[in-house]
């Protein structure tokens, strides 16, 4: 049998919907199992006088490999109002289930009393500023955890720099994960 052009475009089209039939369930399969093990956290508003701040999601997807390196991102959605042209900070916190902090590696994702913290520069240049899937990428490397399953949450601030310092604006409810450490 010979394919003249149209034969072609129709096994184009074929295979194309045997990748959309076959292939795509299977992978929402698995989003739908990854999501099982992810708590999603609900709004929480803080206000520091007339500005103010809110979140509206926080999305954890596991087994993210970023330039060869094993890690989590957080995704994150939230909101920023009356500080326009100012410079901030959006930070990822982590915490045991039983509230104590977890230890990072190194300076560079530690907090100053050594929490695992990864945090990001956000420009606020919108009276309005609505930021939607803003990715905080956590090597799985950075915990220091004992061997075994752990209970895990995280949570997230975000920071308005004023002169030297940073001023707390608003802070997420927690997501909940499990995390194996081998």
């Amino acid at each position: 049998m010979e394919l003249n052009g149209a034969g072609y475009g129709c096994l184009a089209v074929v295979s194309i919907a045997a990748v959309v039939l076959f292939v795509v369930p299977q992978i929402s399969d698995f989003v739908d199992e990854m999501s099982e093990e992810t708590e999603v956290t609900t709004t929480n508003t803080a206000s520091s006088g007339k500005s103010k701040g809110s979140f509206k999601d926080i999305r954890l997807e596991h087994g993210v490999n970023k330039n060869g390196v094993q890690g989590m991102n957080a995704i994150v959605d939230f909101e920023v109002k009356n500080l326009q042209g100012c410079e901030g900070l959006c930070s990822l916190y982590f915490v045991y289930d039983n509230g104590a902090d977890v230890k990072g590696r190194t300076d560079k994702n530690t907090s100053s009393d050594g929490q695992l913290a990864i945090s990001t520069k956000i420009n606020l240049i919108y009276k309005t500023s609505c930021f939607t899937d803003l990715t905080l990428f956590v090597p799985y490397n950075e915990f220091v955890l004992p061997v075994g399953e752990h209970k895990l949450k995280c949570y997230c601030v975000i920071w308005l720099k004023e002169d030297s310092s940073y001023k707390q604006i608003a802070t997420s409810t927690y997501a909940k994960f499990t995390l194996t450490q081998n």
